[in-house]
């Protein structure tokens, strides 16, 4: 018989096998596509976000340029004059600058609140993205030209191929150019929640920031050239730095540059909370294979009768395996193909709830990589839960050694030393995914509860974006104030707001120094602080208590004398404590003339503006009247629901000024939601895969303690017929599944304090170490299992030792 009719034949004898076992072939099928469906899911999400090259030409080398200083950590943005430098001084490096902007596109149709960004350098070239319409412009040298999305140009203008070489009207009634429209799906810069309707080339620069070093708001991509590596740049990039260190002291000594490649800088926000969400489920698939593998075990051994005569009547040791492994690997796939349906299921109902938390997420896809993954799961499932079993009982039926159990009282001594390191692996495995998800879910509860220092109840927040054409902010806040405040049902409205699901930081390392007057400045490193210009009522709107002085009222305009309210945090880090009432501040972003110094008239609790997980900072509040700017949120508080409200509080715009857009209307609290997203998509995860990994180790454990103990009839028997009684016989049957058990839980809690402290930064304020959530898991695992070892031990404490004796 040839290798390949013996190979079909060993097929067809599988396949038999496994469905005159229908029950158990369907359980552990059932075992093995659940934890391959989630496995793939995960690893799929994983790839396409964190592996798979970014959607342009050759993207692996293209790289973000970083300003830092000294060696801190802290990377932030360029000026335009050190860009400037480094465009024309780089003999590695091809760089576009750019940065956003929001804009109203008015003259098509409603006006039009449209995210932009701007653009210095031949920014598609250097993507290596052709447009589908029209040619990008190089635009240094270009006039007032745009480039528009494809859904801008589907949503707007009707798929008008016609658009290019027409005229735009934005903001102040500046015409530009439709150069070109980019392909569907293209996307620039990566990000996880907004979306760029239009790029906007740039012939000058801002001339009030052209030659300011000291305003960073440039992000800055380069490719490398040709035969230049990422460390040949960085080397030629911090010998520019510390040539405009040395040329320009006053604003760039100890600024140094720091490459980033591209695909890093847009997951490193989420490539931490990915790769854990890979070890968690990759875990729950080796709990899954050890389940299995113990079913595998117990029935290769049930089997042992049947492989012993075939190895009498000649069967070699390596057909013998060669079978039983091809039943394991039958078996996998069928799992497989049941983990590939739910995969499916899973990649395209999380696909809406992963735009809100992951960039790229508009990329996971089902496609051949999906397939790819499930196909390679199964195999390698099929071989981790095979091998041992099959290669064990194909020794065994050769030598004779199966005879034990068959003549004994149970299945040996080698088949229980196998069981017990399969539940201890499988209870350690189950133990640290149990130990992670209470740590998460521990860490989501206590950012939920955690004190943001507002009261987000009843608050709309909204946007607004101006024209150029308007000149005077405060005004027309002012006027926009005093409507919404006509509102029956509004109680409070102001501006100011750092809208917490931005990510946005206040404080950076372009943050002002505050200094006291009449005060020396702290000795070191001076204490930065943020700052927020709001209107009067702010504090009332956003429920934040006032302790000290007074709040902001309508005297405090232009003209007046400057006045600012700080937070306790300020107090604490410039005066120690000292109440700061009548004192005068200065942040050294103004220009330093007395008359620029404002009085503290008043302090306020803190607030977590940069969101729950960021501590609060100290912070200058200053009247909007006095600091008026555009960029500026609205914040509404109302008697019931907020929303109710919305139409009259676009009707409140509109009677402002009819072509202004209303963006992003949302409540306070759906907001600080989205902020929590992604913990909680991260902690729901780890809930569901540690729920399944318990329930798989506590059927693994109930299924080894039955058989085994199935197989000691005859030794209880005995026991029982010797004086035993039915509670010591229950007592010893619990004793034997709970010692591997009491292993795995010990080897399983060390490990998870070990493993999760390399990802302690995505708990909040729960250690590793936990000593709460880790008893509760020790005592979880330990209620399950003796659960899993009750109904084993109490039928063997029924066994009749007349009828175990007359059986055997």
């Amino acid at each position: 018989m040839s290798f390949f009719d013996s190979l079909s034949h060993d097929f067809r004898y599988a396949w038999r096998a496994l469905a005159t076992h229908a029950r158990f072939t369907i359980l552990v099928a059932i075992t093995l596509a659940l934890t391959i469906g989630a496995s793939t899911t995960v690893f799929s999400i994983a790839n396409s976000v964190l592996l798979r090259p970014l959607p342009y030409a050759d993207s692996s080398r293209l790289v973000w340029l970083k300003t830092v200083r000294d060696q801190s950590a802290l990377q932030q943005r360029a000026s335009y004059p050190d860009f400037r430098d480094w465009r024309e001084q780089t003999q590695t490096l091809d760089l576009v600058g750019h940065g956003g902007l929001e804009m109203v596109l008015t003259g098509a149709g409603e006006p039009e609140r449209l995210r932009a960004q701007l653009f210095v350098g031949d920014l598609f070239s250097l993507l290596g993205v052709a447009p589908a319409l029209g040619s990008a412009v190089r635009n240094d040298d270009a006039g007032p030209t745009v480039v528009l999305s494809h859904a801008l140009w589907q949503r707007t203008f009707g798929a008008d191929s016609g658009v290019i070489g027409k005229a735009i009207t934005l903001d102040d009634g500046t015409q530009y150019t439709v150069a070109a429209v980019m392909p569907a799906g293209f996307e620039y810069p990566i990000r996880s929640t907004t979306r760029v309707d239009l790029w906007v080339s740039l012939a000058r620069f801002n001339p009030a920031l052209a030659a300011n070093r000291n305003a960073r708001l440039i992000d800055v991509l380069g490719r490398l050239r040709p035969g230049v590596s990422l460390a040949e740049a960085q080397a030629d990039l911090d010998v520019i730095a510390a040539s405009l260190g040395a040329q320009y002291p006053d604003t760039n000594r100890g600024l140094g540059v720091r490459l980033v490649p591209a695909l890093e800088e847009a997951t490193g926000g989420v490539a931490r909370g990915l790769a854990l969400l890979c070890a968690a489920v990759g875990a729950l698939l080796l709990v899954g294979c050890v389940n299995v593998a113990s079913l595998w075990l117990a029935r290769t051994i049930a089997r042992e009768k049947e492989l012993a005569t075939r190895a009498a009547l000649g069967a070699a040791r390596s057909r013998i395996a060669r079978q039983l492994m091809l039943e394991s690997v039958l078996l996998a796939g069928l799992g497989g193909v049941g983990g590939m349906l739910l995969a499916y299921w899973g990649i395209r109902a999380s696909r809406s709830v992963l735009a809100g938390i992951f960039p790229r997420a508009d990329e996971v896809a089902v496609g051949a990589d999906v397939f790819g993954i499930a196909l390679a799961l199964s195999l390698a499932s099929g071989l981790l839960f095979g091998l041992v079993p099959a290669l064990g009982a194909a020794r065994a039926a050769s030598s004779g050694a199966l005879n034990e159990s068959t003549r004994g009282s149970s299945h040996g001594p080698r088949g229980r030393r196998s069981f017990g390191a399969l539940v201890f692996a499988e209870m350690a495995l189950a133990t640290v995914l149990l130990a992670g998800g209470s740590l998460f879910i521990h860490s989501l509860l206590k950012l939920d509860r955690s004190e943001s220092g507002f009261d987000p109840r009843n608050v709309l927040t909204f946007e607004l974006t101006w024209p150029g054409s308007y000149r005077d902010p405060s005004d027309v806040f002012g006027r926009l104030r005093a409507r919404l405040l006509e509102i029956p049902g509004v109680l409070a409205a102001s501006t100011g707001l750092q809208l917490p699901d931005r990510g946005e930081a206040l404080l950076d390392d372009t943050a002002p120094f505050a200094q006291i007057e009449g005060r020396p400045m702290p000795a070191g490193e001076r204490p930065r602080v943020s700052s927020l210009t709001v209107q009067p009522g702010y504090f009332r709107a956003l429920g934040i208590p006032l302790v000290g002085g007074r709040d902001f009222g309508d005297d405090d305009r232009a003209g007046a004398a400057r006045v600012a309210l700080v937070n306790r945090s300020f107090a604490q880090a410039y005066l120690g404590g000292e109440n700061p009432l009548g004192l005068g501040v200065r942040l050294d972003s103004w220009t330093l003339g007395g008359e620029n110094a404002a009085e503290i008239v008043g302090v306020v609790a803190d607030v977590r503006h940069e969101g729950l997980r960021a501590d609060a900072e100290p912070m200058v509040y200053l009247p909007f009247a006095q600091w008026p700017k555009w960029t500026s949120p609205l914040v509404v508080k109302t008697q019931g629901d907020p929303l109710a409200l919305v139409p009259a509080i676009r009707e409140a715009v509109r009677a402002i000024d009819a072509s202004l857009p209303v963006d992003n209307i949302a409540t306070l609290e759906q907001r600080l939601a989205a902020s929590l997203a992604q913990d909680r998509f991260r902690a729901g995860l780890l809930a569901a895969f540690s729920a399944l990994a318990v329930v798989l180790a506590a059927v693994g454990l109930f299924a080894v303690l039955s058989y085994t103990t199935a197989r000691r009839v005859r030794e209880i028997g005995i026991r029982m017929a010797l004086g035993a009684r039915g509670v010591d016989v229950r007592r010893a049957v619990i004793a034997d599944g709970l010692w591997p058990v009491a292993g795995g839980i010990a080897l399983g809690v060390v490990g998870a304090m070990l493993l999760f402290r390399l990802v302690d930064s995505l708990l909040f304020e729960v250690a590793t170490t936990d000593p709460g959530t880790l008893a509760v898991t020790i005592a979880l695992m330990l209620a399950v299992a003796a659960l899993a070892c009750a109904l084993p031990a109490r039928r063997a404490a029924r066994i009749d030792p007349a009828a175990a004796l007359r059986g055997e």
